[in-house]
Order: C-alpha cells, then structure tokens, then sequence
C-alpha cells in the first residue's frame, strides 16, 4: 500500500500521486519472513522500506514504545572483515557529518547471532527520484531550490573531510518534519571516503558507486576528492531538469565510455526554458576534469543561491526540436476524462514517454505510451501507424503486450496497452552480457511464436529492437520477452519519428534492427520482423553485435559456431528470399541448435 503523508489516505501500489491533494505517495513497504523478528532485544522488525547491495532496510518499533526507527541488516552472505567494516564506517560517517540533513544514527550494534545492525531515524516522505517521476520536478525553479539544500547537506560532509561516492536520486530524500514542513536528507554513506585516512576497502579495479551518476575519476581509479560528488550532484541536476540523465548507453562499457569522453549535451535542448547561468552551471559541474568544477558541494551551494533558475518567456528558443519541456510535467492529467497518469516511468520509443495510469471507470492500471506532438507530420505518422495497430487489438498471446485503446487530442498521442511488470532487454543485455544460448533461445521463442500469431492475422511489426522488447522476471531469471505491435510499415514513418528526437539522444535504434529492404524504403513483411529478430538473438548471444557484421563468420563463445553461423547465415540474410519465410520454420531451426548445447 501507499500512505499519503498529509491526509494520511491509503491507496492501491499503481497510484503515485494523492487525488484528494496531489501529494506523492509514500511505498510502506512489504512484510518479509524477517517481519516481526525481534532485534537486539530492543526492537520489532516491521515492513521491509528498502534494500541496496549489502543490506536491507526494515521500519521496526522500539519495545520500550518509542517512536518508528529504520534497522539496516547487514545481508548474511556478506559477512567478513571488509563488508563489515565498511557497515560500520557508514555509521561512523553518517555520525561524523553531525548536520541535520543526514539521517540522525541512534545506534550500531550485532544481534545475538552476530549479525551487524544501524538503527537510524525513520524517514518519511519521497526519494528525488520519486519526486521527478510524479512530475514535481516540473518547475526549475523547484529543482534549484531542492539541489541548493542537497547541496548544502553534502557541504557538511566535505567541511568533514568526507566524500559520499554514491550520491544519487534514490538517496536523497524529502522528509516530512511535520505538516507543511520539508527537510531534504541525504542517506547511505555505505562506500564513503574520510580524505584523512589512508585505509582502503576497495579492490584494485571495483567500482564504488552507480555508474551513470560517477564522476570519470571513480572510473579511471584516480584520487577521488570532494569534486566527485560534485559530479554526481550535477547528473542528478542534469536528469531533474531534463527528464532524462545526460548520457544513454547500450551497454556499460559504452556508458564508461561517455562518462569518461563525451562532453555532456547542452542541457538547453532539452529545457529551453532554463537561464544560461544554470545551464553554464550545470555544464561546470560536469566537466571531465575535477579542477574545472566547482571544488565542492559549499560552492555548488553558493552558487545555486544566486543563479536565476528561468529565463523570461519571450527569450525562450522555440525552434528547439524537443516536444516535451519535462515529461513528468504530464503526470496528474487526465487523458479524455478516461485515463489518469500517476507516475513517468521510463522514455519510450521515438520521443515518446510512458506512464502508470489508471482507468478511471474500471480501477484497472494500464501503461499509457504517450508523444507531444500538436499537429503536423509527427501527429500524421502516429496517426498512421495507429490505425494499422488497431487491427492487434483483437490478439492475445502471452508474449503480446496487449493493446486496449488509441487516443489523440491536440495536444498529443497516444497509446494504451496493459501494464506488465517487466525491464527492457536492452537492459538485460547491458546488466548481463552475453546470455547462453539455451535460456536465450527459450526467450526468443516465445517472442518468434508471437510474431506469428501477428504475422497470421496479417500484421508486420516493423520495428524490433531491444530497446522496444520487453523482458519480465528477474536479472538472473527473466522469464519471457514481450513485444508490441507497433505498425510501422515504411522508412519514411521511422525517419519522421526519429526526427522528433533530441541529437545524441541514444534512447532509439530502430534503423539498427531494421532489414536492408526497409532502408532502401521498401515495405516489411514477415522475413523482414524475422531478420530484426534474428540480430536481437545474435546480441543476445554474443552481448553486442559484431562489427563487421558477417554473417557466416560470427563468432559465438561457449556455442557450436559452425551450427550458429549458418542459422544466422540464413536468419540475416541481405536477401530476404533466403532468410526464414515464417516464424515457426525460424524457431524450429534455433530450437534445434540450441538443444545441441543443451
């Protein structure tokens, strides 16, 4: 369930914002087996609230009857000298701080059995991340103010001689102090740094931190100062403004890559609204080189308190290819008095954005896909592509993402499908690498059988990616890819939507996948659907696709090549006359491979 912190209402997992006042919604968590266990003879397990890479976190209840508290574990398959000793430094750090930003340590321990414990303060209220997804972060002004506060707890920390190292959405929190007053707290000082200490806990070659928010020295291993939370303060700026972080990658080595040489995107593509002074900031604090950022998050602090957030209206760049300002500024519509959006989820397909809905009529959550568009070429191609999707609406499979309804206004378009749990492949394959060949032909097969149930009723895809293919379950266990019909049939649909999308936004690749007979702008049919499906099984097999691509020479670690290559020698085939004519001859022949492997 999902409490409201200020009418105290309750409400179903799919809703995200309050409808009596707007408020995001906090997650109570879920009871456990751990779930009234008694710890340390003092406390009560409650909900498990929360969980990272070493512990999880539990609201428990004193026995003596004091207030709630948190009760980070330590995980049982982490004990040892080094996990435990970086659990108590977290302690001893968040204790260190001694600014009230930080969550308040009350006390750290071991139970009975020897397992390592922090009890802190409660905290209550939505994480940075939460607050973008529920469209809160809509206003740069707001964003400002609320990074100025992070800003300024983190600035404790460096007067300390301490360096987070994981700053980012997820462990920076709005905590409700009472009824119409918020305090920003920052938490998990699991990996931080004391700069007077020479002790290390780190490996030679391990990454501290989350990728996408590291500073390039975290990556290359170099000294590591105040200035990389300064970094990772920036990305969480960046992403707060934009929607988006300032880099998208197909896997973690392209990430690393990026992180370490690609200068970041002019934030003004994405926010024309914003005042070159923040931008500049911005820019600043992602710069690759520490010495040209700001030196720590006190002048980080000073300098969100005197930068202008906007620019006056009449100054804005209206030619900027970007549809939407802030995606989640959609959150809380109300889509032909039938949909109601709760939470930005995750962009989607060329420029799009996707959303938790409800359906107001029936209560049932559905994911409703939705593009910006206003009138125009865009407008027509969706239009288009829809009404050759509309023909799906009567097919169920179970690796079909079932359509329920089109929609357009004028302001925009789009799509309702059911809501699955699932990631996508893309990062499935990111996470994982290569995948081996039996449980990836398993997956593969499910996606190939509904190829063919569209095939049968006469509908082409036209568009597989991994990027558009859905995979449910978990990282080690995904059970089985989804996809969705989508309708494209010709190049000219692809390059339009593809153009609604901001430069160097990597998020879409369509035109990767697609057969050769697509490019040249002929139109799709089965082999073609089949052809995009046969490369999103050889990246699977292989973690990226070749480069050459030849097909008939591919190298497959861990599989019969000769076998591998001569599928694929037919699967993508240049000539689509050569390749699989249907679905069920392309998973008879993988089918047959794999069980060779087996």
């Amino acid at each position: 369930m999902r409490r409201c912190l200020c009418c105290d209402g309750r409400f179903d997992e799919q809703r995200r914002l309050c409808p009596e006042d707007g408020e995001v919604l906090i997650d109570e968590g879920k009871p456990t087996a751990d779930t009234g266990t008694i710890i340390g003879g003092r406390y009560r397990l409650g909900n498990l609230i929360g969980e990272g890479g070493m512990g999880r976190v539990f609201e428990a209840v004193p026995l003596d009857g004091g207030g709630l508290v948190a009760i980070k574990l330590l995980r049982p398959g982490f004990a040892g000298e080094k996990p435990e000793k970086r659990f108590r430094m977290e302690a001893e750090a968040t204790a260190a701080v001694g600014h009230p930003g930080v969550a308040k340590v009350l006390e750290c321990s071991r139970t009975e059995d020897g397992q390592a414990y922090i009890v802190m303060e409660r905290l209550l209220g939505p994480t940075f991340e939460e607050l973008r997804r529920a469209g809160k972060f809509a206003s740069a002004a707001n964003v400002v103010r609320l990074m100025r506060e992070a800003s300024e707890v983190m600035a404790a920390a460096h007067r300390k001689g301490i360096v987070h190292r994981d700053l980012k959405p997820t462990n920076i929190i709005l905590h409700r102090v009472e009824r119409g007053c918020w305090q920003t707290k920052i938490l998990d000082f699991g990996i931080a740094k004391f700069l007077d200490r020479t002790e290390s806990l780190t490996s030679t070659g391990e990454f501290m931190g989350t990728l996408i928010y590291m500073a390039p020295e975290q990556i290359d291993s170099r000294t590591v100062t105040p200035a990389a939370d300064v970094y990772s303060l920036g990305v969480i700026l960046f992403e707060a403004l934009a929607g988006n972080p300032p880099f998208n990658a197909r896997s973690p080595l392209e990430l690393l890559r990026l992180q370490a040489t690609s200068p970041a995107p002019s934030l003004s593509r994405f926010r024309p609204d914003i005042s070159d002074e923040l931008e500049e900031l911005v820019a600043r604090c992602l710069s690759k080189k520490p010495e040209n950022r700001c030196k720590d998050a006190g002048e980080l602090a000073e300098a969100l308190a005197r930068v202008g957030a906007e620019r006056p209206p009449d100054e804005q760049d209206r030619a900027t290819k970007t549809l939407a300002i802030n995606a989640a500024g959609w959150v809380g519509s109300v889509l032909d008095e039938t949909y109601e959006l709760h939470e930005w989820m995750a962009p989607g397909r060329f420029g799009s954005n996707v959303y938790l809905a409800t359906h107001l009529r029936t209560g049932a959550p559905v994911a409703v896909r939705l593009w910006k568009t206003g009138r125009g070429a865009v407008r027509d191609a969706l239009l288009d592509a829809f009404r050759k999707e509309a023909r799906s609406m009567g097919i169920r499979h179970p690796n079909l993402i079932a359509v329920l309804d089109l929609g357009f206004n004028d302001e925009c378009v789009y799509i309702v499908t059911e809501f699955v749990q699932s990631g996508s492949l893309r990062a499935l394959i990111a996470s994982r690498g290569a995948l081996p060949p039996v449980p990836a032909v398993d997956l593969v097969q499910g996606a190939a059988d509904a190829l063919g149930a569209l095939h049968q009723a006469g509908i082409v895809s036209g568009g597989l990616s991994p990027e558009t293919v859905r995979v449910t379950g978990s990282h080690d266990r995904p059970e089985k890819l989804l996809i969705a019909p989508f309708g494209l049939t010709s190049l000219k649909q692809v390059e339009t939507l593809l153009g609604t999308m901001v430069e160097g936004d990597l998020s879409d690749r369509s035109l990767d996948y697609i057969a050769p007979e697509q490019k040249a702008g002929g139109e799709p049919d089965p082999p073609s659907d089949l052809y995009s499906l046969g490369l999103i099984l050889l990246e699977m097999l292989c973690g990226q696709i070749p480069e050459p691509l030849v097909p008939g020479a591919i190298p497959l670690p861990a599989a019969p090549s000769e076998e591998w290559n001569r599928f694929f020698l037919r699967a993508i085939a240049r000539n689509p006359q050569e390749r699989f004519p249907t679905a069920a001859e392309f998973s008879a022949a993988m089918a047959a491979i794999a069980s060779l492997a087996a």
